[in-house]
Parts: C-alpha cells; sequence; structure tokens
C-alpha cells in the first residue's frame, strides 16, 4: 500500500508537471483550461481520501481546501468536493458542520443523481421501518 508521504509527492509531481504544460506558450492547454482544474481538483480530492485515512487531518484539510479553491474557479460545484470536505470535518469530530454539508447534498436534487435519488429513499423508508421497530421493541419491554 502507497504510504501518504509517497502519495503526497506523487500528487505535487503531477501537479507540477499540469502546470507546466498549460504555462507553456505553445501548449494547447492553459491554466484556465477547465480539464486542468478538474485534474487538479480529482488530485487533491485523492490525496484528502488518503491523508484522511492516514490520519494526517491537517493535511487533508489542507487538500480539500485547495480543490474547493478549485472549485470555485470552475463551472458548476463538485459534489465530490462537498463529500470529501464534510468526510474530513467528520474526522475532525466537526460532527455538525459534516451534517449540515450531508444535508445540503441530499437537499438539493440537481446534486443527486436518479440513481442515488432511488438510493436516498430506500434508505428513508429503511430508517422508518428501523425506528419503528425500535419503537415497538421499547414499547414491548416495558410490558
Amino acid at each position: 500500500m502507497l504510504r501518504f508521504v509517497d502519495l503526497e509527492r506523487l500528487v505535487s509531481v503531477r501537479s507540477s508537471l499540469l502546470q507546466t504544460v498549460a504555462s507553456r506558450k505553445s501548449s494547447i492547454i492553459t491554466e484556465d483550461d477547465p480539464t486542468v482544474r478538474t485534474i487538479q481538483k480529482e488530485l487533491q480530492l485523492r490525496l484528502s481520501a488518503h491523508a484522511r485515512g492516514s490520519g494526517q487531518l491537517q493535511a487533508a484539510i489542507n487538500a480539500v481546501t485547495m480543490a474547493q479553491k478549485l472549485d470555485v474557479a470552475s463551472d458548476a460545484a463538485h459534489v465530490g468536493v462537498l463529500h470529501e470536505y464534510a468526510n474530513v470535518l467528520w474526522a475532525s469530530e466537526e460532527h455538525g458542520m459534516a451534517i449540515d454539508i450531508q444535508r445540503s447534498l441530499i437537499a438539493d436534487p440537481s446534486l443527486v443523481s436518479a440513481d442515488d435519488q432511488a438510493k436516498m429513499q430506500r434508505a428513508r423508508h429503511l430508517s422508518v421501518l428501523v425506528s419503528a421497530e425500535y419503537d415497538r421493541n421499547s414499547i414491548a419491554s416495558w410490558a
């Protein structure tokens, strides 16, 4: 398995290569190219997830912050950036803020695919069922 420090170096090299290619005047790719921003954003998201998984919360925060900056520069919000930010907040024990972000993702149907909406509907039904079963068992234990 790749260690975090090794992945961090790889991401740094890839980002530098992207910036170098994009900054050359003869290049057909520019720094403002949405593809370049998307690649950089995905690199930062992967770095954040790996950092979070390795317990490197400050590095995760730094990477997701960079992804957010790249996201602001793009045309559309990237659900993955918000989701990773919520994951970093949760790992940092900022549960309330993480839940608020997840709620905002669920509340905005334009950010959720039809398949994910169906899965969320099923999850809601299951949560009602579990809650009802819990209530029934609680009442039965009192009798």
